[in-house]
């Protein structure tokens, strides 16, 4: 059964005011770790976003990319999938990639700009390109990472997804690689017609342009 969007203007709130419903504030979710190896104080995914954004205080410029980031994430997560972000796996991921490319409803996720404690503000401004949802998904790798090495989530969904893009990548590169190989008896026809000098014509009837061929073919043979 698919989550029920229960989005609107008054649950979309910058991250500073996301108060987290009990049952989706991630102190129970299915993707955590032992508690008792956590190495940050953070009882709750609200807390454990902060932990890592505390790690880029003396960066004002990143600490705001990547609280942007972290800020859509969880609002979608917790209005969209009906989720705590603790609780996302691979597919979730999927379907948020879909939605970084067309936020729906617009009216209510996307507006101009505005101040953070504005009424008006809103996560987006429209729909992501596609390099902005590559550096979103970035930045989004790089949460999940701290927080499993913080030993708080046990896994990151978004390395499934990565491990097989760079399978497919190296299928492609293979496929293509074999397309650039002839087999050796066409190679063999090829070298020959390149490196001979015209059989029909006799010493003496071979001008500079005929040398000149002859010598530029046996030069590029041989790159």
């Amino acid at each position: 059964m698919l989550p029920v969007d229960i989005t609107t203007a008054e649950t979309l709130q910058p991250f500073e005011s996301i108060q987290l419903p009990i049952h989706l504030d991630g102190s129970q979710g299915i993707n955590r770790y032992e508690k008792k190896h956590c190495q940050i104080q953070a009882n709750n995914d609200w807390q454990a976003i902060q932990c890592w954004l505390n790690e880029f205080h003396d960066s004002p410029q990143t600490l705001r990319n990547y609280r942007k980031e972290a800020e859509r994430l969880l609002l979608w997560t917790i209005n969209q999938r009906d989720k705590a972000l603790s609780d996302l796996g691979r597919e979730d991921f999927q379907h948020y990639q879909a939605f970084l490319s067309n936020p729906q409803p617009s009216l209510v996720w996307c507006g101009a700009r505005a101040d953070r404690t504005s009424p008006n503000w809103r996560p987006f401004k429209g729909p992501l390109s596609g390099s902005s949802q590559r550096q979103a998904l970035i930045i989004i790798n790089s949460l999940f990472s701290y927080l499993v090495d913080a030993g708080y989530l046990a896994g990151n969904p978004l390395s499934l997804i990565r491990r097989r893009n760079r399978k497919l990548k190296t299928q492609a590169d293979q496929a293509l690689s074999q397309q650039r190989y002839l087999d050796h008896k066409t190679w063999q026809l090829l070298k020959e017609q390149l490196l001979n000098k015209p059989a029909h014509l006799k010493a003496s009837e071979l001008t500079t342009k005929h040398i000149n061929h002859y010598q530029r073919n046996r030069f590029l043979f041989h790159l």
